[in-house]
């Protein structure tokens, strides 16, 4: 998201959204596209890195990517968007590890050990404004297993009331984190 094509993809959203010139919109399908193409799949999950260094988090992990996904399957309607996304939050969100205070935190890299950040670069406050997105939006549609083999309620619950989540509003594009 920081510095990569889903972040440039969000920037041409943001335009779409703005301008509603359909050059940006397709601009922001090829970058969706390049992200599955180019996603590496283990376990039912997928990110985006080499083997040298997978990074986790919003702002260079799997997180922020999928949130870039999940507004381009909100403005296309293209469930192949959706799904990789959640399988990327999914990716994030299986190297949680659990704080003293009973709460959740996340590593810079999973190669790396870092201490546990709780900021929306790299920890638990970019980790969550992609789940809180996720958890609005298919809480609303009810689509299954994805909210029933995670505990999302906890994950959520955690990251907001714990007092390490600083969210923007849940359906504008975060055009200040691009």
């Amino acid at each position: 998201m920081f510095y990569g094509i889903a972040g440039w993809g969000l920037t041409c959203l943001h335009f779409f959204a703005e301008t509603e010139n359909q050059l940006y919109l397709d601009k922001a399908i090829m970058a969706g596209k390049h992200l599955l193409e180019t996603c590496h799949h283990s376990q039912g999950l997928c990110h985006w890195g080499g083997q040298d260094r997978t990074a986790i988090g919003f702002a260079h992990g799997a997180s922020g990517i999928a949130t870039f996904l999940l507004y381009l399957y909100l403005a296309t309607g293209q469930e192949k968007f959706l799904v990789t996304g959640q399988h990327g939050l999914e990716f994030d969100l299986s190297h949680a590890v659990d704080t003293k205070d009973g709460g959740l935190s996340w590593r810079e890299s999973v190669q790396v050990k870092s201490p546990y950040y709780p900021y929306w670069q790299y920890g638990s406050a970019g980790i969550g404004m992609s789940v809180l997105r996720y958890w609005r939006l298919l809480a609303i549609q009810s689509t299954g297993q994805f909210w029933k083999e995670f505990s999302w309620i906890r994950t959520a619950n955690t990251l907001f009331f714990q007092g390490s989540l600083w969210a923007s509003p849940v359906w504008r594009f975060p055009a200040g984190h691009v």
